[in-house]
């Protein structure tokens, strides 16, 4: 990572630790999320500068500056899109929810959005965003207030217009107020240091504002300019309202159709006619995209747990036959679907398989049929990075926990020194192809999860090669299951973008602060395609149920949070030991609840009807 790249994580540490303190006290903060980005264009604090790339999240106090080649398209997890044209200078002067806590009945669904417009053009869109107090300023001449609206904002010729596309805009100027609507365009300048603002009808120099780096995220604005029913962007609004869980948006990548019907079929999708609403005439796409909310349909709501045993400190001694406790894992998967559980996400280990592959093969089918006499389906995890102690798997006696340290004795699979050694890949190929041959059209496996926390623990890109590779040996299976990895904050854009291409359904975890949660959340939502959060939950960080569930519930998507019993792994245990609250597990060692309420969040969460 270069010098800009640490710069910039650290800007972002120092950030979520100010959101957590929102969440715990106060408004919580809201992020940018770089949806889409052209050419070179930056960011600033008062004290520092760095490069944008998209998938990052700004907060407010970032000032956002775009050059002659430039154009920036970002999600503000508030409720509005934000386009900023070349040559361009916005600061985010306020990005903030107004209520405590997550929004739900009663409370407003978004809250303040303040931005300061130095120089240049944007095109502002919070159609669906009732509600919102959404403030654009320019010293005292400018002032555009809005609230489900969509308007451009734009320096011209030494003053400023204002063109009002959707909805109503309220301008003020010194001493004096008015609204201006739709199909209007308000033109405001200062000559002789006297202030002029003209209201006319029509939209005039559309042409000059056509904020291409949106047509191209969104192809159903196409074309941009001269068509002004903006059908994507009211797709945008109604996934950030809550109303709509498709939006359909077209990536190179996506034309390289590898969807489960055509990986059985062994046939491409280019009989399938072209319709601009359905991903702008990327059949292939098309196909994928509809068949995966198809399957996201018919599995219905997922509430789910990251399961390992009581008895088991790791994956290897959960799989290894010496440890392996089938009447243990019964019991408590009787406890996980009493609980209101439904699916269970358990994490695999090359080690184990690679020492015996037909024993491992024969252990993962008996938790299969246990999973599926609790009505419990299975998602496997063939690979993660995940190493707290820079450790690689071993066979035999596992070293016990580390007494009140979290999840002490956890390692990675296949292990780090795997992952990089390329004499070793042959044998991972196997392991691929072994596990997910042998189950491809079982319906007790719900999906396949290739790569978990994909560079994490210093691996960084190092895992990339492998991750890309799972993929490839996973398609030549052709399963009838889903295949996904999850996007890591770990990982920059580029890369995280690479591994949505290649996924049928895009999943994402994050168990840090509440808003790395709903940055990866907006841009996993990107894709159009169904969205899991495979991992949450830390209750000494704000990620509790009760913050959680309405959120998911609201974007309709299914989850797995962090641990069932409290057990050897010890994911109970505070991280710092700062505190007596529980992070993570729901049930004592008993089977009991740590707390009755989860338990009845749990059995009550449903996706919110439209």
């Amino acid at each position: 990572m270069d010098k800009r790249g640490s710069i910039w994580w650290l800007t972002c540490i120092l950030w979520l630790s100010v959101g957590l303190t929102c969440v715990q006290g106060a408004p919580r903060l809201g992020r940018a999320v770089i949806a889409g980005l052209e050419g070179t264009a930056t960011a600033r604090l008062p004290n520092d500068e760095f490069r944008l790339e998209e998938g990052m999240a700004l907060s407010h106090g970032h000032a956002i500056q775009t050059e002659k080649d430039s154009s920036v398209c970002a999600l503000l997890t508030p409720g509005a899109l934000l386009c900023i044209q070349a040559n361009s200078r916005v600061e985010l002067t306020d990005l903030q929810h107004v209520t405590q806590g997550l929004p739900g009945p009663g409370k407003p669904e978004i809250g303040r959005v303040s931005l300061y417009l130095e120089r240049g053009a944007i095109l502002v869109d919070a159609v669906g965003s009732e509600g919102l107090d959404l403030v654009v300023t320019r010293n005292p001449e400018v002032l555009v207030r809005a609230s489900d609206a969509r308007f451009i904002v734009a320096r011209i010729a030494g003053g400023w217009r204002v063109i009002v596309e959707r909805g109503r805009i309220q301008f003020g100027g010194p001493g004096e107020a008015r609204e201006v609507e739709p199909g209007h365009t308000l033109a405001v300048s200062v000559r002789d240091g006297e202030y002029e603002a003209e209201v006319s009808a029509g939209i005039g120099g559309r042409r000059d504002y056509t904020f291409r780096i949106c047509r191209e995220l969104f192809p159903s604005l196409s074309p941009f300019a001269a068509d002004w029913d903006w059908q994507g962007l009211d797709q945008v609004a109604g996934v950030l309202a809550g109303r709509s869980d498709i939006v359909m948006v077209t990536r190179p990548n996506e034309a390289l159709d590898v969807s489960p019907t055509t990986r059985q079929q062994g046939l491409r999708a280019a009989s399938i006619p072209s319709d601009r609403t359905l991903g702008g005439g990327d059949a292939d796409g098309v196909r994928r995209r509809v068949e995966m909310w198809r399957w996201y349909h018919d599995a219905g709501t997922m509430r789910g747990v990251n399961y390992l045993p009581r008895t088991a400190v790791n994956s290897t001694e959960m799989w290894q036959d010496a440890t392996f406790d089938p009447e243990t894992i019964d019991e408590e998967l009787s406890w996980a679907y009493n609980s209101g559980l439904n699916s269970v996400r358990v994490y695999l280990q090359y080690l184990v398989w690679q020492n015996n592959p037909d024993a491992f093969i024969k252990r993962l089918d008996r938790v299969l049929a246990l999973a599926a006499s609790h009505d419990l389906t299975v998602v496997p995890v063939l690979f993660d990075d995940y190493s707290p102690r820079g450790r690689d798997p071993y066979l035999g006696p596992q070293e016990p926990a580390v007494a009140g340290v979290y999840n002490s004795q956890w390692t990675p699979s296949p292990g780090h020194a795997c992952v990089t050694d390329r004499e070793a890949w042959p044998e991972l190929d196997r392991y691929v192809k072994s596990v997910i041959g042998s189950f491809k059209s079982d319906s007790r496996i719900l999906f396949w999860d290739l790569y978990s926390d994909a560079g994490r623990s210093d691996m960084g890109k190092k895992s990339l090669p492998l991750l890309y590779a799972a993929f490839d040996w996973a398609h030549s299976i052709r399963p009838s299951q889903p295949l996904t990895a999850g996007i890591s904050a770990y990982l920059d854009g580029a890369a995280n973008r690479s591994i949505m291409e290649r996924s049928d359904i895009i999943t994402f975890s994050g168990s840090n602060h509440l808003a790395d949660l709903e940055a990866l959340l907006a841009t996993a939502l990107l894709y159009g395609r169904p969205v899991i959060c495979t991992g949450w939950l830390n209750r000494n960080r704000g990620m509790t149920f009760e913050q959680v569930l309405p959120m998911l519930s609201r974007q309709r998507v299914g989850w797995y949070h962090w641990g069932l019993v409290a057990g050897k792994s010890q994911l109970h245990v505070p991280e710092g030991g700062d505190s007596e609250a529980w992070q993570q597990a729901i049930l004592k060692p008993d089977g009991h609840a740590y707390d009755a309420d989860e338990i009845r969040a749990i059995r009550e969460f449903e996706f919110q009807e439209f």
